[in-house]
């Protein structure tokens, strides 16, 4: 059952890495880790689009927009029922001067921190359900583009967890949450599912599918709109992703993985690759 846990989080990993509020596996996966140990994750993510959605119109951009980012997270069991989890990460983003789309060009800075607090409300026979709460830290970068690393503010936001791990070495996971942030920008529901298997006691596999939906009601483009205000723009996407994980030891663990946003409202049709590492204690 430990080999199967391990996947799962490295399969949680990969599916989060592909997300656009990127995530590592501790703060999403309904396992929480034991009193006094925990994990250390690692992940990169190279991102690529060359076509965006303004309002729900596909349309092409005058070239490819790209964005690096590397992403630690750490978790650590307060109890075997609560745990804390703290994400860090810098990202930087290249693309063409454009007066609408990108006034400065590619941009760079700390992203979005967070920390919050899980809790188990059950966990029996490989099953778990968890409730999270995270304050949202606003990082240290400029908004106002298409190239933004984040929306420029500060926030909280709550989900519920459930999985279940199967002897056969299957596994699956979800999650449904509420995101809130100030600055005008909208609240979003999101959710996702994530199915593994553990092949045997160094590999498996993952395929996961992530949900944002927006409650805004300002589309690029649109009258009103302006470079200065993409981080209220009623952002939508669908994502979908798979990957291999690695277990190298009871303590080291690894993924790499593919994602692609398949359609969405005001966001970069954008195809991502990542690779992470896990440090178990």
């Amino acid at each position: 059952m430990k080999t199967i846990h391990k996947a799962c989080t490295s399969a949680i990993t990969g599916v989060l890495l592909a997300s656009a509020f990127p995530a590592l596996a501790s703060d999403q996966s309904p396992w929480l880790s034991a009193a006094g140990s925990g994990e250390v994750s690692v992940g990169y993510v190279s991102q690529s689009a060359n076509r965006f959605f303004a309002g729900d119109t596909e349309l092409s951009l005058p070239t490819d927009l790209e964005l690096q980012t590397l992403f630690v997270g750490v978790s650590y069991g307060i109890t075997d029922r609560l745990s804390i989890d703290a994400q860090f990460g810098y990202g930087e983003s290249d693309f063409a001067v454009n007066p609408v789309l990108s006034p400065q060009g590619g941009l760079s800075g700390i992203t979005d921190s967070k920390i919050g607090l899980r809790y188990s409300l059950y966990n029996t026979d490989g099953a778990a359900i968890t409730a999270r709460g995270s304050v949202i830290i606003e990082g240290d970068y400029d908004t106002g583009a298409i190239t933004a690393i984040g929306d420029g503010d500060s926030g909280l936001e709550v989900a519920l967890l459930a999985g279940k791990i199967f002897d056969s070495g299957f596994a699956i996971s979800g999650e449904a949450g509420y995101r809130t942030r100030g600055s005008d920008i909208p609240d979003e529901w999101f959710g996702g599912m994530t199915g593994s298997y553990a092949f045997n006691d160094t590999i498996g596999a993952y395929v996961g599918y992530q949900l944002v939906r927006s409650d805004g009601d300002l589309d690029v483009g649109a009258t009103g709109f302006t470079p200065q205000r993409f981080p209220e723009v009623d952002e939508d996407y669908n994502l979908a992703n798979a990957g291999l994980s690695f277990n190298f030891s009871d303590s080291w663990s690894a993924g790499i993985g593919y994602g692609k946003k398949l359609d969405g409202r005001n966001t970069a049709k954008s195809d991502f690759w990542n690779v992470s590492a896990v440090y178990s204690f």
